[in-house]
Parts: C-alpha cells; sequence; structure tokens
C-alpha cells in the first residue's frame, strides 16, 4: 500500500527492544522517523504489532486507521494476554476506517 501510495511505510515491528516478554518500541527512533516526515509536511504510513499503542505513547493521533484481520492468526502466545489487553483498550477493530481481512489459505 505504501509503494502505490507513494509513501514510505514505519515498521514498527523492526523498533522491537525485546521479542521475548514485553512489547516495547524504540520510542526514541521511532518518532525521530515520524518528525522526519512530519518536518517535510509530508504524511507516513505507520505498521506493526500493537500500533494504537505505539502512537498514543509519542502523543500521535492517526488520520487513518485500517484493521487488518488475518484468520487463522493469533500471534504469539507470550504477547496473547497484551493483544486481548490492548484490543479492549483501543478497540481498533471497531474504530478502524477500513478492514482488510486476509487468510492464508487465499495468499499467494
Amino acid at each position: 500500500m505504501a509503494w502505490q501510495l507513494g509513501m514510505p511505510l514505519i515498521e514498527t515491528d523492526l523498533l522491537l527492544k525485546n521479542r521475548s516478554g514485553d512489547i516495547e518500541h524504540d520510542l526514541v527512533t521511532f518518532q525521530q522517523l515520524l518528525d522526519a516526515r512530519h518536518d517535510l509536511n509530508r504524511p507516513a504510513i505507520a505498521e506493526g504489532v500493537l500500533i494504537l499503542r505505539t502512537l498514543e505513547k509519542v502523543s500521535v493521533t492517526p488520520d487513518y486507521l485500517i484493521y487488518v484481520e488475518a484468520t487463522g492468526r493469533e500471534g504469539s502466545l507470550v504477547w496473547q494476554g497484551a493483544f486481548k489487553a490492548y484490543a479492549a483498550k483501543y478497540r481498533s477493530r471497531e474504530t478502524a476506517n477500513y478492514t482488510f481481512r486476509w487468510s492464508p489459505d487465499h495468499a499467494s
């Protein structure tokens, strides 16, 4: 999508600090990437696990939210509790501007 729109993608999963315990991102680097785009008055697409929480931590409200629903993909067992708490707090599925449904059965 980022390529089609000619916008950079900030993949926050690449900024995960600890992949085995708590889900925490390198917020300093994330803020620098966002600021670089905003300083040019340009948009960016941010994507990743718990994205609304990550945006909230850097005081950014998304202009548009796409929820990706992946059938059969529940995520890491280690992070299941965090995912449930996130869903309850942010209700991203219900508040998304668009829902993209993806199924591994239909992936090529």
